[in-house]
């Protein structure tokens, strides 16, 4: 699934979230990231976030969608690092592909 992470942790924090959650996506802009998890690693990610925050002053957001090929991205201003390889355009066709050739999901065809 596409999953999209937004953290706000104490400064001393910051740092260790960071690293924990470039195991897992790509960093997009501060305390943003990106990607594609399994449901599985994405349990393992937060229970990971859950030892690292302090569940009384920290945030962490956490979006989802199992379709992400269906998302558009826009870009205002200067990105910070790009996680496309191809377009939104060529992946959806991608996707679209493989699922009405193997029949799957995206995580099974990933």
């Amino acid at each position: 699934m596409y999953v999209i992470i937004v953290y706000d942790v104490g400064e001393k924090r910051v740092g260790k979230m960071l690293k924990l959650c470039r195991q897992y996506l790509c960093w997009i802009q501060n305390s943003v990231l990106e990607g594609e998890l399994s449901e599985a690693k994405l349990r393992e990610l937060q229970m990971k976030m859950k030892a690292i925050i302090d569940e009384s002053e920290d945030s962490v957001i956490v979006f989802t969608n199992k379709m992400g090929y269906n998302m558009n991205k826009q870009i205002l201003g200067k990105e910070r690092m790009s996680t496309d390889n191809f377009s939104y355009k060529e992946l959806s066709m991608w996707f679209y592909f493989s699922v009405s050739r193997f029949g799957k999901t995206s995580e099974s065809v990933l």
